[in-house]
């Protein structure tokens, strides 16, 4: 069947046959159940099945097939995503993203390729078999003609499917592998089409910018066919050509017979290990320190450097080392106390003071001389509490240097914190002016655009963030904050789980992940994912407190209590806790307790409406009608429509039988929320008490016009009825009452009324 011209599932309209590959058709189609009547562009993808009965073999294996490429479409950036996958008039469909962009063939064809540029394509192609590797999954067979350069961001993607799903085998890696480095080869030597047999057994030779051994050793081990000479894993293979590339940029040093020479390379190495670090490439930054450092033990700025990327990764034992080095070699060093300090602040596993360093590290930098120093005096002097000062030496440290990066980051993230939005986006936009690869400026810059809801921007900047740092794994936690103030849950859970896979100790990502599960309704999920936040990182406050939120959904009250309990030991200024542990306290009927955590969250919070109101509650509960009734005022002043206090106040004069007031705040409570069912009935009761009893039938018939199964309605209209000689009207409400009270289970209620009806001479 040709289905150009139709529409499959009553939503994918074919408008063209794109290719043909072994027993698979692709075509183009546009989605015609996207809003808004926007054109979405998508490919199909048709497999003919032997046996399309449901259940049979073949049928399952499809499906199952199918099932996977969706999965792991999901979880790996650089393939197409499925969409969905159905099977119709004897064929499965497979519907994928439409991947806009220029064959790669072309590019390959077309273009010079350098050294550098050579090994970046091997990390990117290699990234992306890494990424299938970690799904168990086997990649389907990698072609030139099946790479992409997408439009949308300019990365590599592979749009390959299975040529055959019914019978799909899986591609051993070495075949991938060997692909691969015939693809870097192609581009070394400036073909588009398939090597020939000599291109191959030369390369090296026609390949002549390839000059460098890494690079070289790297590709052979590619294309080699004795597995034993091969890569055992994509893994493997990609971290040979990342640990390359430090390599490839900074030359490796040659043996020097002077001290001159030896310090010229190693300044070197410190300046190409401080860029890195200044751009977020913190494990090439500690790799080329350690070079370093291999070449002079004693190097103080390697130290230094090196101890400021592990503190950037979060080694913060390794960064302390690294600074007390320092510090031992050079005890006059105002930068390296200002690091270790730094790393104090953010992992310490004591309650050690970094105060002293910040003061130490700041008096000896008296008279800084280099932006450097400046930039580390400024810090210090921010993490003292001396903004001012801090954003006076930032600047110094630009007018000295005015490319220097970590400067700019520094007095943006400063600006920030101080809420000069503006600035802070004026100082990452600046770093990106200058090196438009730096993450983390756009990293930074996109956590701003989040805070001031401007969430395109904020997105195309965490997007680019991750183009050119991968494994930046916090942008992945941050990308997902987007989305979720978004209200975009998949997308927020789908970058959140990202970050999780690239560090599965990331308690942050777990707890925010939880979130989102939690307030989806997945509460299973969500309370493990709490647990491992807390597991993982014990005084994540947030972490209790949220699960504690989990724990009261799941009807869980006590476990509640106990989270919201450790919350408040963590952090006893955290006062939302306090007004959540109340409600969960009042639920289980310590009204005391309840009490007093809502009396702390007024104290932290004088205008806390559900604070007053619930601590009404808990106080008429206990008898406190004064002090009921003082909190219901309070709640009245800071919110005059707020129905459920008008009607609480009605209740409390009803309870003092002072019903002529109590009907005049019921009437505001319905004025203000028309289907009040309880305002309706207890003014009912009140219109009942006063002798109203046409006014009491009215307001127990709207009651049941609400909810026609409320039995309390039904009962005391029975009574009132009974009150007025209407004996066929109460025997009616009063059958129906004893027919809904049964249903519920009340059967001391029902009892009583049979006793009604005895008195009345009928029974059912």
């Amino acid at each position: 069947m040709n289905p150009i011209g139709s529409t499959l599932q009553e939503r994918y309209q074919i408008l063209e046959r794109l290719g043909h590959n072994g027993s698979v058709t692709t075509y183009l189609a546009i989605d015609t159940q996207i809003p808004g009547n926007l054109q979405l562009k998508c490919a199909v993808h048709s497999y003919p099945i032997a046996d399309p009965t449901p259940d049979s073999p073949d049928w399952q294996k499809a499906i199952d097939s199918a099932q996977r490429l969706y999965d792991v479409s999901r979880r790996v950036d650089r393939l197409p995503i499925v969409y969905s996958y159905f099977v119709e008039d004897g064929c499965l469909y497979i519907v994928r993203e439409f991947i806009a962009g220029v064959p790669f063939s072309q590019e390959l064809a077309t273009r010079t390729w350098t050294q550098s540029q050579i090994v970046m394509l091997l990390a990117d192609l290699l990234e992306v078999l890494r990424e299938i590797e970690r799904c168990e999954v086997s990649a389907e067979p990698v072609a030139i003609e099946q790479i992409v350069r997408r439009q949308l961001d300019g990365k590599l993607v592979l749009v390959n499917l299975p040529r055959s799903i019914s019978c799909a085998g899986e591609t051993p890696l070495a075949d991938n592998l060997q692909a691969i480095g015939f693809i870097a080869i192609a581009a070394a030597i400036g073909t588009g089409s398939p090597l020939t047999a000599s291109q191959i057994l030369q390369w090296q030779q026609l390949a002549t910018q390839i000059d460098r051994p890494e690079p070289i050793a790297i590709i052979d081990r590619l294309i080699a066919r004795d597995p034993e000479s091969g890569y055992p894993s994509a893994l493997a293979a990609w971290q040979a050509i990342a640990g390359a590339i430090p390599q490839l940029l900074v030359h490796q040093h040659s043996p020097a017979d002077t001290r001159l020479e030896i310090a010229k390379h190693l300044r070197l190495l410190v300046e190409r290990g401080t860029e890195f670090y200044e751009v977020g490439n913190c494990e090439q930054a500690i790799a080329v320190f350690d070079r370093a450092l291999a070449l002079d033990p004693q190097c103080v700025d390697a130290y230094c450097g090196r101890g400021n990327a592990r503190r950037f990764i979060g080694d913060y034992p390794g960064s302390w080392d690294d600074f007390d080095r320092a510090i031992a070699l050079a005890p006059d060093l105002g930068v390296a106390y200002i690091g270790r300090g730094l790393g104090t602040c953010f992992g310490s596993p004591s309650t050690t003071d970094p105060t002293a360093d910040f003061e130490l590290g700041k008096s000896l930098l008296v008279n800084p001389t280099t932006a450097i120093e400046y930039v580390m005096r400024g810090t210090a002097q921010a993490q003292l509490g001396d903004a001012e000062g801090a954003i006076a030496d930032y600047d110094r440290a630009i007018a000295i240097d005015p490319r220097l990066l970590l400067a700019y980051n520094n007095r943006g993230n400063l600006r920030q914190y101080l809420g000069n939005m503006a600035g802070a986006i004026a100082d990452f936009s600046q770093v990106l002016k200058i090196d438009s690869h730096s993450a983390i400026a756009y990293n930074n810059r996109a956590i701003i655009y989040t805070q001031s809801g401007q969430y395109a921007p904020a997105i195309a900047d965490f997007t680019k963030a991750i183009e050119l740092q991968p494994d930046f794994i916090s942008v992945y936690n941050n990308l997902g904050n987007a989305y979720y103030q978004m209200g975009k849950h998949p997308a927020a859970i789908d970058n959140y789980s990202q970050a999780i896979a690239r560090d599965p100790d990331f308690a942050v990502a777990y707890s925010n992940r939880a979130n989102i599960y939690r307030i989806d309704g997945n509460l299973t999920a969500a309370l493990a994912d709490y647990d491992r936040a807390i597991s993982l990182d014990p005084g994540l406050v947030i972490a209790y407190y949220n699960r504690g939120i989990c724990q009261r959904q799941m009807g869980n009250h006590q476990a509640a209590i106990d989270d919201y309990s450790h919350t408040l030991a963590l952090d006893r200024q955290y006062f939302h806790a306090y007004y959540h542990r109340g409600n969960a306290r009042q639920y289980i009927g310590d009204k005391q307790g309840a009490i007093a955590d809502y009396t702390h969250t007024i104290c932290f919070d004088p205008n806390h409406l559900h604070a007053y109101y619930n601590r009404a509650i808990s106080r008429s509960a206990l008898g406190d009608v004064q002090g009921a009734m003082e909190d219901i005022e309070r709640a009245i002043k800071l919110s005059p429509n707020f129905a459920r206090a008008y009607y609480h106040r009605a209740w409390l004069l009803a309870t003092n039988h002072e019903h002529q007031y109590a009907l005049a705040d019921y009437q505001r409570a319905i004025d203000l929320q028309p289907n009040y069912l309880d305002a309706y009935y207890q003014r009912g009761c009140s219109h009942q008490s006063l002798g109203n009893f046409s006014a009491a039938v009215a307001d127990f018939c709207q009651t049941i016009a609400i909810d026609a199964c409320y039995a309390p309605a039904y009962y005391q209209r029975g009574k009132v009825h009974t009150q007025i000689g209407d004996r066929a009207g109460a025997i009616s409400d009063y059958h129906q009452a004893a027919n809904l009270y049964l249903d519920r289970g009340d059967s001391k209620t029902y009892q009583q009324i049979l006793a009604i009806l005895d008195r009345l001479g009928t029974r059912f």
